[in-house]
Order: structure tokens, then sequence, then C-alpha cells
């Protein structure tokens, strides 16, 4: 699988979640989409949004990693860095 193919699919995944858990179309999820701003998620949502995540991809994401995360391009990037 092409390096873009893979990144396409990840964000898809994350489309999915985010779009689960905010109740929001999926086409509103952009990579440059905002958690509080753009999508209006909680606290609690992006907490399940985070667990969801690690689950579905297989990966570990602190409460640290968290605090740099704003957008779902910064969730992107984080997945793939941990892969």
């Amino acid at each position: 699988m092409a390096v873009n193919e893979a990144r396409l699919s990840m964000f898809k995944k994350l489309q999915t979640i985010c779009s689960a858990v905010v109740g929001v179309e999926e086409s509103e999820v952009k990579p440059s989409s905002h958690f509080y701003d753009d999508l209006g998620v909680s606290i609690d949502e992006l907490a399940e949004i985070i667990t969801r995540t690690s689950q579905a991809f297989d990966i570990k994401i602190q409460k640290e990693d968290v605090e740099t995360i704003s957008t779902v391009g910064d969730l992107l990037e984080f997945i793939e860095e941990q892969m």
C-alpha cells in the first residue's frame, strides 16, 4: 500500500470515529478540523475519540500527547508517528 493510500485509510477511520462520537457527518471531519472550535467536541467526547483511536490503531496515547493534539490532522500525524 502506498503512503498516500495508507494515510487516506487512517484518515477515513478517524473520520468514522469522530463522526460516531460527536454526531457530525463524516464529510464535516477534515484534517484541518479543530476538535473544539470546528467540531464542538467536549472534553468527554475528546476522551472517547482518543480511547477509540488508540484501540482502532493499537497505539498508546498518553495524556501529555493529547495536550499537543488540537486538530484531526494533529491526531493523524501522531498515529503515523506511532506506527
